[in-house]
Protein backbone atom coordinates (compact mmCIF):
# COMPACT_ATOMS: atom_id res chain seq x y z
CA UNK A 1 0.00 0.00 0.00
CA UNK A 2 2.54 2.58 0.49
CA UNK A 3 4.18 1.85 -2.55
CA UNK A 4 1.05 2.00 -4.11
CA UNK A 5 0.69 5.43 -2.58
CA UNK A 6 4.09 6.67 -3.47
CA UNK A 7 3.51 5.29 -7.54
CA UNK A 8 0.35 7.38 -7.19
CA UNK A 9 1.47 10.45 -5.66
CA UNK A 10 4.69 10.44 -8.16
CA UNK A 11 2.05 10.18 -10.93
CA UNK A 12 0.01 12.92 -9.48
CA UNK A 13 3.39 14.87 -10.00
CA UNK A 14 4.26 13.96 -13.23
CA UNK A 15 0.77 14.51 -14.81
CA UNK A 16 0.14 17.82 -13.09
CA UNK A 17 3.10 19.83 -14.65
CA UNK A 18 2.82 17.94 -17.68
CA UNK A 19 -1.17 19.15 -17.71
CA UNK A 20 0.42 22.74 -15.83
CA UNK A 21 3.37 23.11 -17.91
CA UNK A 22 3.24 21.21 -20.60
CA UNK A 23 -0.33 22.00 -22.05
CA UNK A 24 -0.74 25.05 -19.99
CA UNK A 25 -4.26 24.41 -18.82
CA UNK A 26 -3.60 25.91 -15.12
CA UNK A 27 -6.02 25.05 -13.25
CA UNK A 28 -8.21 22.52 -15.17
CA UNK A 29 -4.79 20.45 -15.47
CA UNK A 30 -4.35 20.03 -12.19
CA UNK A 31 -7.86 18.86 -11.96
CA UNK A 32 -6.93 16.35 -14.82
CA UNK A 33 -3.81 15.09 -13.70
CA UNK A 34 -5.21 14.37 -10.10
CA UNK A 35 -8.33 12.25 -11.46
CA UNK A 36 -5.53 10.48 -13.56
CA UNK A 37 -3.24 9.42 -11.18
CA UNK A 38 -6.29 8.75 -8.97
CA UNK A 39 -8.11 6.60 -11.58
CA UNK A 40 -4.54 4.91 -12.21
CA UNK A 41 -3.90 3.96 -8.59
CA UNK A 42 -7.44 2.62 -8.38
CA UNK A 43 -7.14 0.25 -11.27
CA UNK A 44 -3.81 -0.84 -9.88
CA UNK A 45 -5.41 -1.93 -6.44
CA UNK A 46 -7.89 -3.47 -8.30
CA UNK A 47 -5.25 -5.47 -10.32
CA UNK A 48 -3.25 -6.28 -7.07
CA UNK A 49 -6.27 -7.55 -5.12
CA UNK A 50 -7.06 -9.49 -8.35
CA UNK A 51 -3.83 -11.53 -8.51
CA UNK A 52 -3.21 -12.03 -5.00
CA UNK A 53 -5.04 -14.84 -3.83
CA UNK A 54 -4.72 -14.32 0.41
CA UNK A 55 -5.54 -10.66 0.05
CA UNK A 56 -7.90 -9.33 2.50
CA UNK A 57 -11.06 -9.72 1.22
CA UNK A 58 -13.87 -7.82 2.67
CA UNK A 59 -16.30 -9.86 5.23
CA UNK A 60 -19.71 -7.75 4.46
CA UNK A 61 -21.43 -9.28 7.29
CA UNK A 62 -18.98 -8.44 9.69
CA UNK A 63 -18.88 -4.79 8.26
CA UNK A 64 -22.80 -4.89 9.09
CA UNK A 65 -22.39 -6.28 12.88
CA UNK A 66 -21.96 -3.85 15.45
CA UNK A 67 -19.10 -6.05 17.32
CA UNK A 68 -15.54 -4.68 16.10
CA UNK A 69 -16.83 -1.02 15.46
CA UNK A 70 -15.48 0.35 18.90
CA UNK A 71 -11.97 -0.99 17.59
CA UNK A 72 -12.28 0.22 14.57
CA UNK A 73 -13.15 3.65 15.17
CA UNK A 74 -10.84 3.77 18.40
CA UNK A 75 -7.57 2.69 16.26
CA UNK A 76 -8.73 4.43 13.38
CA UNK A 77 -9.81 7.54 14.96
CA UNK A 78 -5.79 9.18 15.32
CA UNK A 79 -5.18 9.11 11.49
CA UNK A 80 -8.95 10.23 10.48
CA UNK A 81 -8.63 13.30 12.61
CA UNK A 82 -5.32 14.31 11.45
CA UNK A 83 -6.66 13.76 7.66
CA UNK A 84 -9.75 15.92 8.42
CA UNK A 85 -7.46 18.37 10.03
CA UNK A 86 -5.42 18.94 6.98
CA UNK A 87 -8.71 19.14 4.75
CA UNK A 88 -9.90 21.33 7.19
CA UNK A 89 -6.50 23.71 6.58
CA UNK A 90 -6.82 22.86 2.99
CA UNK A 91 -10.16 24.30 2.42
CA UNK A 92 -9.57 27.75 4.84
CA UNK A 93 -6.41 28.53 2.36
CA UNK A 94 -8.18 27.28 -0.67
CA UNK A 95 -11.34 29.63 0.41
CA UNK A 96 -8.71 32.87 1.47
CA UNK A 97 -7.39 32.46 -2.45
CA UNK A 98 -10.35 32.38 -3.67
CA UNK A 99 -12.00 34.99 -1.58
CA UNK A 100 -8.52 37.47 -1.45
CA UNK A 101 -6.82 36.12 -4.72
CA UNK A 102 -7.73 38.63 -7.42
CA UNK A 103 -7.67 37.99 -10.84
CA UNK A 104 -4.77 35.37 -10.42
CA UNK A 105 -6.62 32.97 -7.61
CA UNK A 106 -7.34 30.55 -10.41
CA UNK A 107 -3.35 29.86 -10.47
CA UNK A 108 -2.45 30.79 -7.48
CA UNK A 109 -4.98 27.43 -6.73
CA UNK A 110 -3.41 25.64 -9.09
CA UNK A 111 0.30 26.51 -7.98
CA UNK A 112 -1.23 25.71 -4.00
CA UNK A 113 -2.31 22.25 -5.32
CA UNK A 114 0.87 21.58 -6.83
CA UNK A 115 2.99 22.58 -3.82
CA UNK A 116 0.39 20.24 -1.82
CA UNK A 117 1.71 17.17 -3.58
CA UNK A 118 5.26 17.69 -3.77
CA UNK A 119 5.20 18.71 0.01
CA UNK A 120 3.53 15.43 0.30
CA UNK A 121 5.56 13.15 -1.47
CA UNK A 122 8.80 14.51 0.68
CA UNK A 123 6.24 14.28 3.85
CA UNK A 124 5.57 10.32 2.78
CA UNK A 125 8.66 8.55 4.45
CA UNK A 126 8.05 10.58 7.80
CA UNK A 127 4.64 8.72 7.39
CA UNK A 128 5.41 5.53 6.99
CA UNK A 129 7.76 5.58 9.65
CA UNK A 130 5.17 6.84 11.77
CA UNK A 131 2.52 4.47 11.32
CA UNK A 132 5.44 1.74 11.57
CA UNK A 133 6.14 3.03 15.04
CA UNK A 134 2.69 2.87 15.91
CA UNK A 135 2.00 -0.59 14.50
CA UNK A 136 5.08 -2.03 16.22
CA UNK A 137 4.11 -0.34 19.66
CA UNK A 138 0.49 -1.30 19.43
CA UNK A 139 1.85 -4.98 18.66
CA UNK A 140 4.08 -5.13 21.70
CA UNK A 141 1.24 -3.20 23.90
CA UNK A 142 -1.34 -5.90 22.77
CA UNK A 143 0.93 -8.53 23.16
CA UNK A 144 0.94 -6.60 27.19
CA UNK A 145 5.24 -6.06 26.59
CA UNK A 146 5.01 -2.60 28.24
CA UNK A 147 8.94 -2.81 28.10
CA UNK A 148 8.86 -3.30 24.39
CA UNK A 149 6.34 -0.70 23.32
CA UNK A 150 9.00 1.61 25.53
CA UNK A 151 11.82 0.04 23.67
CA UNK A 152 10.50 0.78 20.05
CA UNK A 153 8.81 4.29 20.96
CA UNK A 154 12.56 5.12 22.07
CA UNK A 155 15.25 4.01 19.41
Amino acid sequence: MALLSVVVTGANIALDTLFVLGAGLAVAGTAIGTILAQVAGLALLAGLRARTPDALRPHWRALLSRDDWSAMLREGAPLGLGLAGIATVATAVLAALNGFGGPQALDEIAAYGLATRLFGFAFLPFLALALATQTLAGAAVGARDGARARKVLVT
